[in-house]
């Protein structure tokens, strides 16, 4: 237990508090190795997320598995072809709580659109906590996924709780989110449209 205890304490520390200063420098976004795509139609500045970074290139995503219900290995490119909102999470971690009915309804919305929603949670205890609070929280659109080791979200460089990635149906990150958005707004619908797409 006090082990338990100590690296939640560890993980909320190194991804909330100690690399928000990283994320928000820009520094994850300048380093070398990533391939050119191009990002224009994903405009850099939307007043309905203020902590949107826009990338000038479109970046490899990790190629590290992460695991759906029934312990079924996924990675980020079976679903190439379509575009795709990849959500970091943790059921103890507040602001993820809080979005989590957004973006089960976001899933809803952009089924037809050619776009994914996917919640990934980091928690330690995988399904077994993950799926109670799916049905306390009517979630019935959100499949469940995670990333107990959390060696996805490190791979991908996400340092802060909830982290979202916008990625294209070609496969390369677009944009990412550091903290919560009110996913469903009109205004953010349409530009998760514009931006991922197949058809934009």
């Amino acid at each position: 237990m006090v082990q338990k205890k100590y690296s939640r304490r560890k993980i909320t520390q190194s991804l909330v508090t100690g690399g928000a200063g990283l994320f928000a420098s820009g520094i994850l976004f300048n380093l070398p190795g990533y391939a050119s795509v191009d990002t224009k139609k994903c405009p850099e500045k939307l007043k309905a997320i203020p902590n949107l970074v826009v990338h000038q290139q479109g970046q490899p995503v990790s190629q590290l598995p992460f695991f759906a219900e029934g312990g079924k290995e996924t990675r980020i490119k079976d679903y190439r072809g379509r575009g795709l909102v990849l959500n970091f999470w943790a059921t103890w971690c507040p602001p993820c709580v809080r979005e989590m009915p957004q973006l089960d309804n976001l899933k809803a919305i952009l089924k037809d659109q050619g776009i994914d929603v996917l919640t990934v949670s980091i928690d330690r205890e995988g399904e077994k906590i993950i799926r109670p609070f799916y049905q306390m929280n009517k979630l019935n659109n959100l499949e469940i996924h995670h990333d107990r080791q959390g060696k996805l979200i490190r791979d991908s460089r996400v340092i802060g709780l909830p982290g979202t990635l916008l990625i294209s149906p070609e496969g390369k990150e677009m944009a990412r989110v550091l903290g919560a958005a009110e996913w469903d707004a009109p205004e953010i619908v349409e530009y998760l449209k514009k931006c991922l797409s197949p058809t934009s």
